[in-house]
């Protein structure tokens, strides 16, 4: 009975027996292929050590810093304490500059400046030196004297003439004529935008001239100084709004802020008002306040 039982269990035809063959293959190849993955892929326990790799990282970091901390002092040397008295920035000595507080940092770049060729027009063109901030600037300003009549002129054959340097706030068409390299149309529309401010209160506002290359403008920069007193400002307490449209630089926008102000307040205390009160962003209130007068 039971073995009765087994053969009809166990009894394959043929398409079974094929069947249980091919199981059997994919059995052992799967097997066979598991071992060899796990023989190609074996992972090493060997642990690695690292620190001398850490170590020189941490050095090369501290390097960095000790590097930058170094620049950072060089830029920051502490002063003496300083004394102030008047001084012309281009042709005061090393050891004046030092007098007067500045460090080595920015006294190397003031110098620097003028061995390059760079003149001192205006006090304002002391702040463009590398270095100088407004504390220092501030301090100093009251006792900048820049007393500029000739300076030599090095032309590209290298003689040295004297040029005589003009006030360009007063400055005549005709004694434009002094400078070859300046034509007589650039010569026009300088003294039309001249005009249309009211005055220049910086050389660099010569870029703004309508076509005017570079070349120009630094030529021009060496021929002459600014007169801030001669710009004409607008009182904008006692301003009707057509003179309000008047002050460079401002917009129609910014005009009826200040007029609409004007209505619904009392006047004007302090330029700064016009920033304080949102009237002005800070852009256009350094440009445009040059211009403006409160009496």
């Amino acid at each position: 009975m039971k073995q009765k039982y087994f053969r009809e269990v166990f009894n394959f035809n043929k398409q079974d027996r094929h069947g249980l063959l091919l199981l059997f293959v994919f059995l052992i190849i799967t097997i066979i292929f598991n071992l060899f993955v796990n023989f190609l892929f074996k992972k090493d326990s060997k642990n690695y050590d690292f620190s001398d790799f850490d170590e020189k990282v941490r050095k090369y970091k501290d390097a960095g810093k000790n590097s930058f901390a170094n620049t950072r002092e060089e830029k920051n040397i502490t002063t003496k304490p300083s004394v102030l008295f008047f001084f012309n920035p281009n042709t005061i000595s090393e050891n004046d500059l030092v007098k007067l507080g500045m460090n080595t940092f920015q006294i190397q770049n003031l110098i620097k400046y003028r061995e390059k060729g760079g003149i001192f027009y205006q006090p304002e063109d002391v702040r463009k030196i590398y270095g100088i901030d407004d504390n220092l600037f501030n301090k100093l300003k009251p006792y900048i004297k820049i007393e500029l009549e000739t300076i030599e002129y090095n032309n590209n054959n290298n003689d040295s003439e004297k040029i005589e340097i003009m006030e360009l706030n007063s400055v005549k068409f005709t004694e434009f004529k002094k400078i070859d390299q300046i034509s007589p149309l650039i010569t026009q529309r300088i003294i039309k935008y001249r005009n249309l401010l009211g005055g220049f209160y910086s050389l660099t506002q010569l870029y703004e001239v309508y076509d005017i290359d570079t070349f120009t403008v630094e030529l021009l920069t060496d021929c002459f100084y600014i007169d801030t007193t001669l710009i004409q400002k607008i009182n904008i307490n006692n301003a009707t709004y057509n003179e309000l449209l008047d002050i460079p630089y401002l917009t129609k926008y910014h005009v009826d802020a200040i007029f609409n102000y004007k209505k619904n307040n009392k006047k004007f205390k302090s330029k700064k008002d016009l920033i304080n009160y949102n009237l002005l962003d800070k852009n256009t209130f350094e440009k445009a306040s040059h211009y403006i007068d409160l009496q």
